[in-house]
């Protein structure tokens, strides 16, 4: 299946780039390769990953990657990732908006 990463999951991205830069921008650049090697890779099984509880509704997925929790939803023939945030944030906050 076709992974598409949304513009607010690229920003994430960007952020999470900008963030371990400031201690580290080697490695940020190879952090966010894995990150977006993560997302294509639900190509070949999306839906071995379970639906976040409260959100099966909206059918939002979660695949962590170290720290950071890969959010998509399985539509039709394309995988859509939605963010890209930190485990510890307050999933329903951010995502109530998607």
């Amino acid at each position: 299946m076709r992974v598409q990463i949304s513009g607010v999951a690229e920003r994430d991205l960007l952020n999470i780039a900008l963030y371990i830069a400031a201690d580290n921008p080697e490695r940020a650049f190879s952090f966010v390769d894995e990150l977006q090697a993560s997302c294509r890779g639900l190509g070949d099984g999306p839906l071995r990953f379970a639906l976040i509880p409260g959100f099966e509704k909206r059918e939002f997925r979660r695949r962590t990657h170290g720290r950071y929790a890969i959010i998509y939803r399985v539509e039709d023939d394309v995988i859509r990732v939605v963010r890209i945030l930190s485990s510890s944030m307050d999933l329903k906050s951010v995502l109530d908006d998607h």
